[in-house]
């Protein structure tokens, strides 16, 4: 089935049946730079494909400098295929900019999905979905020239023209993009548990680098792996002062596609609680 382009613009009627959660996390301050990554996952067992999106963080007046710049992670997007194979057309299109309206600073990160002519295109570019909201970053992202920033932070969606919204094709309609009802969670940068955790491949070695949150207290640090993301073997159980560990991963190899391989943080904290970092993907 070859498909006209034009299928392709969305429609605004929502879509009761299905939604989409984006998630703020990972937040570091370093002088005037903020890095931040960007969640996003399906609400419901329904599974969702990542079409047109507008992502937007406001900031109140005189809290960014005239310079300030955004900009994304390169290769630090984790969006899967239908076939679970990792896509990476999707951070080649963002459109990055700082907007200023009426005093506020608005930071802009659109979504311009990948093309595709037909259903085998479809499966193998466009980011499937579900309710695994630790997998799935659009990216991480740097934002240089803060002056200030906000003890929380949030996606703004309340104006009505610039703002937060997300779009999802449904293929059993040609393929039409469709505003999907959304959850939008923010974070209060002084309450949580990891303000990063970076998984980077150097030759057939992962090297990992965390650091907990400025009040988080850690009582157990463990580093996990998995080929699956069904079975996690423990890689390390490392004193909770520890920031960085090296490991030699030896996944299977891949009938097809690319194999892939998954870390985590399993952290116990003084309070009795566990809490299980985002998962870093990378392939090998």
């Amino acid at each position: 089935m070859l498909l006209s382009f034009s299928t392709w613009q969305p429609a605004h009627a929502q879509n009761a049946a299905a939604g989409i959660g984006l998630k703020l996390a990972n937040v570091y301050l370093s002088g005037d730079q903020v890095d931040f990554d960007i969640v996003v996952y399906a609400l419901s067992p329904q599974k969702i494909y990542l079409s047109f999106s507008d992502i937007v963080l406001r900031f109140e007046p005189n809290r960014l400098s005239d310079t300030a710049r955004l900009r994304l992670w390169p290769g630090s997007s984790q969006l899967l295929s239908s076939e679970q194979q990792r896509v990476s057309l999707y951070e080649m299109r963002y459109i990055l900019r700082i907007e200023q309206r009426n005093g506020f600073d608005y930071v802009y990160i659109g979504i311009d999905p990948p093309r595709f002519r037909d259903l085998q295109q479809f499966v193998a570019v466009v980011a499937q979905l579900d309710q695994r909201e630790s997998l799935y970053r659009l990216g991480r992202f740097s934002l240089t020239g803060v002056k200030q920033l906000p003890d929380n932070l949030n996606f703004f969606q309340i104006d009505k023209g610039i703002k937060t919204q997300v779009f999802h094709f449904l293929p059993k309609e040609d393929f039409r993009a469709e505003l999907t009802a959304m959850s939008c969670t923010g974070v209060n940068i002084m309450e949580q548990e990891i303000e990063y955790f970076e998984a980077e491949r150097q030759e057939n070695k992962v090297q990992l680098r965390w650091k907990q949150g400025e009040t988080a207290a850690w009582q157990t640090l463990s580093i996990e792996r998995s080929y699956d993301l069904l079975k996690w073997d423990e890689v390390a159980f490392t004193p909770t002062g520890i920031t960085a560990l090296q490991d030699e991963p030896s996944p299977p190899k891949s009938l097809e596609g690319t194999a892939l391989v998954y870390y985590r943080l399993n952290v116990k904290t003084n309070a009795g609680q566990n809490f299980f970092s985002s998962i870093r993907l990378l392939e090998f």
